[in-house]
């Protein structure tokens, strides 16, 4: 009986080793569109990858001792567009809201402020479990990030 035991876990033994699969990963590579790190501390940076989405790296505002990153993505295509609804405040007025559909299911929630006379975007990232806020951006730091040059 001890020997049918014995037998009976080396056997069990050593299909268990045998289940495991080792495989090696490919690494997407990511070119970094633009990125806002004033004082060195990343505020804000835009990844485009291989497959044509873009992730938006964006400090949480919710946390101010500790540095909390969030993301959330969209296509390249749509760059231009999120830049305009970030910058131009030309048909917007205060109280303004719009809702952007991005990609996961996920939305970005745009409400326009004015603060020191001048109108802000306030934009929250919701999920399917979280409500996010984006921290406000000055212009330059908006450049940095979507890589506009001029």
């Amino acid at each position: 009986m001890k020997k049918i035991l014995t037998i009976f876990c080396l056997v069990l033994s050593v299909s268990a080793f045998s289940q495991m699969k080792v495989t090696k990963n490919e690494e997407s590579k990511a070119e970094v569109i633009g990125a806002a790190k004033p004082m060195g501390v990343l505020f804000g940076q835009i990844n485009k990858t291989d497959d044509g989405t873009c992730s938006f790296i964006y400090r949480d505002t919710e946390y101010t001792q500790t540095d909390k990153y969030e993301l959330f993505y969209f296509n390249y295509s749509d760059l231009d567009t999120l830049y305009g609804l970030f910058t131009d405040f030309s048909d917007v007025k205060e109280g303004d809201s719009f809702t952007v559909d991005i990609l996961k299911g996920e939305k970005l929630i745009f409400e326009y402020k004015k603060m020191l006379g001048k109108i802000y975007p306030y934009v929250t990232h919701v999920g399917s479990a979280y409500e996010k806020v984006l921290p406000y951006y000055t212009p330059k730091q908006l450049k940095k990030i979507f890589g506009k040059k001029k």
